[in-house]
C-alpha cells in the first residue's frame, strides 16, 4: 500500500485487515511491519509516499488484541 499525503493508519488498515483481525490489531502489524514509514515510530506520522508491506494475517493475528487497542488508545490520546 501506498501512502499518500493525508492517509492515515486507520483509514490503511480498516480494509486490509484480514476478517478475524481486528483493526486495531491491524494498525500495529504495519507498524511493526514498516518501522521506515513512520516519523520517530509514531503511528500518527506517515510518511507520505512510503510502501506498506501488509503483513499476513497469520503474522496480524499474532499481536494481542488487548495489546493493540492499548496501543493505539496511547497514540490517539498522544495525538
Amino acid at each position: 500500500v501506498r501512502v499518500r499525503a493525508g492517509d492515515t493508519l486507520s483509514g490503511i488498515a480498516a480494509p486490509v485487515a484480514p476478517e478475524d483481525v481486528s483493526a486495531e490489531q491491524t494498525m500495529v502489524g504495519l507498524l511493526r511491519a514498516n518501522p521506515q514509514a513512520f516519523i520517530g515510530g509514531d503511528m500518527n506520522q506517515l510518511r507520505s509516499g512510503s510502501v506498506l508491506r501488509v503483513p499476513a494475517a497469520a503474522e496480524l493475528e499474532t499481536v494481542e488484541a488487548r495489546e493493540a487497542a492499548e496501543l493505539v488508545r496511547s497514540y490517539a490520546r498522544q495525538w
